[in-house]
């Protein structure tokens, strides 16, 4: 119960800020998973034509001749000094600005010094042409306080001059959320500072990035750091300092006692996510890959790890005085591997799942992706160690998924409706994760993808939910991308789905397109309002107003369970006027499962306080959580008030009988290579009973011919076989509201395209689903050499040996086919 309580306090965390609609630190709140209640973020709304672009404020910083960018997500905050909102802007030419949240006046700016410039970073283009302000910083509602580090040089009379790596400094900072004046204390240097677990190690701020998003927690602020591009002999930091005092509190190397001050490695920066915190006394991050080389082919346990926290999960604990200490980790089997290619882990932040991600003894889950493209799903109260699976080359996490390719975004996290996880992919779609607890094991099964395709550059957004206060069949995932791709419909970089994917695919309620959006970016809002930056000198927000000209009670209208095409009873909504309104049309939204009856003659002239009735009754036609909104469309006699307000109506379709579902209903295993390693490849289907009955399953039947058979029942013991595909875990019945886990498994021995069909036979219906898959010879190749004088190339041949002459790596040329 401990740890549920712990858990649930880092969902809340420093969600709610001074204002109940503010976003003061990266995610939303120190667990980092992004799913977000308190925004007024209205599905009805959203998907309507009355949400849209209410402003773009241009942002006026001009260094060197360039328009300002920033890498750092918006901070939204009410001041304890009035009501209004504002948001915090940060550039990388070391600019910050107040901007009102809904105006986009720029109140309020400070420079914090000339920015550090790329031309430093020897070809490094990552962050170009400046390397200012680049993390997210975090504001203090408790002292009015924002909280940032800024990268300079240490002579600032020389602007627009690369002065080199080692004039570089950074510099954290506090400023005062009012007036963006600096807090006594600070700021702080930290050139030179020396590591407390590993005194060989010196702080280099021209060598350093300090990408990943502040974490405040308690008294202190903690800071990560990392590298520009894997160069020089860095190491990852976690800095911490008193708020108040300005005192460091920790100077962690991630390359620790024993590791070399030559050996590089364990950048902290997980595409700009934050470290995360339980706030309880607990940290989690990841961290990218090194060069150590500490551990090698021996399993280690998690609770004793090793000095080097290269390609790690790592879990620390805040000591009373602010230090940190190694208490657990995970680190990846293939971790040699992962080094060799340039495979982080590191390339999505850890994110502390909330407490409905709780299944059996484990009561504290974690997701992270990595470059590798593989999710990792761990228990966050042991992390697994490394190489501590059924054998030594596998890991004893909860369960990983191998995606198509890279990933620098962390998870999309809904809790409501049963739990869904959402994986934004580099230039492939979004996929779609259904939790599942079965037997006190924790699952998570792909059922879904989004229609559109993620950009084909770096890169997509971490993701983000958000719910109308909690409230089932509210849930919204909203997806920020760097650039269009051709072929998905609509062309947009904003792009919002409903939680809940139907029929395998996400459902897009919403799209903009908006040139020049950053990297790696999470959507951020305040009081029903996006705020969304770009590399072209732009600040965007998209919304719509949020006050209600009419008060309606119940909201949300609740039916509770009711049997499928059974009728409920009838409610009755009352709605009173906030300000004199004209009442010109009532109507349902969808107009599925829900209806409406008694409305008032139109158009209704209401007066302050006046008041009508509407009723309501639900007859669901399937089984689940139902919604749907009523729409009252007005004219307002006072501005800034909706023209069309919304009751909520929800209930649950329930089934007496067993009724079966299958999720997804269409499996593709992605292009492999036909090799000796047949299972290496699994999906997961998910077969429910959506009654309150016990499911049995009377047959099951495959066929390779097609969606309608011929079907031939299939009676072998063990996996149930069909085409290069095996089906394993069928059981023989599903208890009332009940699940099971079916793993897929594809056979790639054989080249070839495969396609099979498995329908399920039970007393609560027959479903059916498809499994398809290729596999292909490996590409091969080519290694060519130009001859001397030009004349020609040349294959190289195995066994032979090739000369050269000194050539510098421009004048070299070189020719690869395949």
């Amino acid at each position: 119960m401990r740890l549920a309580v712990l858990l649930l306090s880092a969902v809340v965390g420093l969600a709610n800020g001074l204002g109940s609609t503010d976003t003061i630190t990266w995610g939303g709140d120190n667990s980092r998973s992004g799913y977000q209640t308190n925004h007024n973020m209205d599905p009805a709304v959203v998907g309507s034509s009355r949400f849209d672009q209410i402003w773009r404020t241009t942002l006026p910083g001009n260094y060197g001749g360039d328009k300002e960018k920033a890498f750092s997500q918006p901070l939204v905050y009410t001041p304890s000094t009035g009501t209004t909102q504002y948001v915090y802007y940060s550039t990388t030419q070391n600019n910050v600005y107040k901007i009102n949240a809904k105006t986009g006046e720029i109140v309020a700016s400070r420079n914090l010094g000339i920015p550090f410039l790329t031309a430093d970073l020897n070809n490094c283009l990552d962050i170009n042409p400046h390397v200012g302000i680049i993390s997210t910083g975090v504001i203090d509602p408790a002292t009015d306080t924002l909280y940032l580090t800024s990268k300079t040089y240490a002579d600032q009379s020389q602007p627009n001059v690369a002065q080199g790596k080692p004039a570089g400094r950074y510099f954290i900072h506090a400023l005062d959320a009012n007036d963006l004046t600096e807090r006594p204390n600070f700021p702080i240097g930290l050139e030179g500072i020396v590591a407390r677990n590993s005194p060989q190690r010196i702080f280099n701020a021209g060598i350093s990035n300090q990408r990943p998003a502040l974490l405040h927690v308690g008294q202190y602020i903690y800071v990560g750091f990392g590298s520009h591009c894997v160069q020089y002999d860095f190491t990852g930091w976690i800095i911490g300092f008193d708020k108040t005092s300005g005192k460091l509190v920790e100077q962690f190397a991630t390359q620790g006692p024993d590791v070399p001050a030559n050996k590089k490695g364990a950048s902290i920066w997980m595409s700009g996510g934050g470290i995360a915190s339980d706030n309880a006394g607990s940290i989690f991050f990841a961290t990218g890959n090194g060069y150590a080389s500490q551990l090698a082919t021996i399993p280690v346990k998690g609770f004793n790890p090793p000095t080097a926290l290269e390609e790690a999960a790592v879990h620390m604990t805040i000591g009373a005085d602010g230090r940190l200490d190694v208490a657990d980790f995970f680190m990846p089997y293939e971790k040699q591997e992962l080094d060799g290619a340039d495979k982080d882990l590191g390339t999505s932040p850890l994110e502390i799942l909330p407490s409905e991600f709780s299944c059996g003894n484990v009561k504290r889950m974690g997701v992270v992706t990595g470059k590798s493209g593989k999710t990792y799903w761990l228990d966050l109260d042991n992390l697994g160690g490394y190489r501590n699976g059924a054998d030594s080359k596998s890991d004893a996490v909860l369960q990983t998924y191998q995606n198509e390719n890279s990933v620098y975004a962390g998870a999309g996290v809904y809790p409501l409706e049963g739990g869904y996880i959402y994986i934004n992919v580099i230039q492939f779609k979004s996929h779609v994760f259904k939790f599942s607890c079965i037997n006190g094991k924790p699952s998570f099964a792909k059922v879904a993808d989004s229609p559109q395709t993620n950009g084909y550059v770096l890169g997509v957004s971490h993701g983000t939910v958000t719910s109308l206060d909690g409230q089932l069949g509210t849930g919204l995932v909203w997806v920020t991308d760097v650039q269009t791709v051709a072929g998905s419909s609509p062309l947009s970089t904003i792009r919002i789905y409903d939680a809940i994917p139907k029929d395998g695919a996400m459902v897009l309620r919403k799209s903009f397109n908006v040139p020049g959006i950053m990297k790696f970016t999470r959507a951020v809002f305040g009081d029903g309002t996006l705020f969304v930056g770009t590399n072209q000198g732009y600040l965007y927000a998209f919304g719509a107003p949020t006050k209600s000209p009419l008060d309606c009670s119940p909201a949300p209208a609740t039916f509770g369970s009711v049997n499928i095409n059974a009728k409920s009873d009838e409610k009755t909504i009352t709605c009173k006027a906030v300000i004199g309104v004209r009442l010109t049309g009532v109507e349902l939204d969808k107009a599925q499962d829900y209806a409406i009856s008694g409305t008032p003659n139109m158009p209704l002239q209401l007066a302050v306080g006046q008041q009508f009735t509407v009723k309501a009754t639900f007859t669901p036609g399937s089984v689940g959580t139902l919604a749907d909104d009523i729409k009252f469309n007005t004219t307002n006699s006072v501005a800034g008030y909706r023209t069309t307000s919304t009751v909520r109506l929800n209930g649950t379709g329930s089934s007496a009988d067993a009724l079966l579902a299958v999720s997804p209903n269409r499996i593709v295993f992605p292009t492999s290579v036909a090799g000796p390693n047949p299972n290496d490849l699994s999906e997961s289907v998910i077969l429910s009973n959506q009654g309150n009955a016990e499911l049995t399953i009377t047959s099951v039947q495959v066929s390779t011919a097609g969606a309608s058979g011929p079907f031939t029942p299939f009676t072998d013991a063990g996996d149930v076989k069909v085409s290069a595909f095996s089906v394993q875990g069928v059981p023989t019945s599903i208890p009332a509201s009940g699940n099971a886990v079916l793993t897929v498994l594809f056979d790639t021995t054989t080249a070839g395209d495969f396609a099979g069909w498995v329908k399920i036979v039970t007393n609560g219906g027959e479903r059916t689903f498809s499994i398809a898959g290729s596999a292909g010879a490996a590409p091969v190749a080519l290694l060519q050499f130009q001859k001397p004088d030009g004349s020609g190339w040349v294959d190289y041949v195995r066994r032979y040996s090739v000369s050269y002459s000194y050539l510098s790596a421009s004048s070299c040329p070189y020719f690869v086919s395949s």
